[in-house]
């Protein structure tokens, strides 16, 4: 069965009114840097963030995560070529289509070192403006970088026993 890449508005309003949605953050890193983007959509828009996105119904975690590599970041990459670093809640008091409905996103986060690979700036241009690398000491003191990002940028920077670079 072929994944359901879209829904109508009406449909993802009720659904996100009433189920979490899963998704992927793609940690990327480079050289004691993390890619972060200012959102230019609901939740969290204007908080700088990592990139990433949903997956969709009958979507498989590997396809998905192609997909969403490729779409948010311009990269052709697979899922055993990064890092799982956990799953996380992420909980908005907004949403893309309504700013008075709340936001739950149930995280799966993969860290990906670019090791030579460069991100796409016009594919990260759709969801985020203003994306750069920033240090992981500066995301984290950065009152625009959005909490569930500095939470990585602590795990990378080992303040939190999870993982290290």
């Amino acid at each position: 069965m072929e994944p359901k890449l879209w829904i109508p508005p009406a449909t993802f309003e009720t659904v996100v009114e009433n189920t979490p949605l899963v998704s992927i953050d793609f940690v990327v890193t480079k050289q004691g840097t993390l890619l972060v983007g200012e959102r230019v959509n609901r939740p969290a828009k204007g908080t700088y963030f990592v990139p990433g996105g949903r997956i969709c119904k009958n979507e498989k975690l590997d396809d998905a995560f192609r997909r969403i590599a490729h779409d948010e970041i311009g990269l052709d990459v697979m899922r055993k070529n990064s890092d799982f670093m956990g799953i996380y809640d992420h909980i908005y008091p907004d949403s893309t289509l309504n700013p008075d409905s709340s936001t739950h996103y149930v995280v799966l986060a993969f860290h990906m070192p670019l090791r030579g690979m460069a991100v796409d700036e016009e594919k990260m241009r759709t969801q985020h403006k203003g994306f750069k690398f920033m240090s992981y000491k500066d995301i984290i003191e950065n009152d625009s970088v959005h909490e569930n990002t500095k939470v990585y940028a602590r795990i990378l920077k080992g303040v939190y026993p999870h993982k290290r670079e």
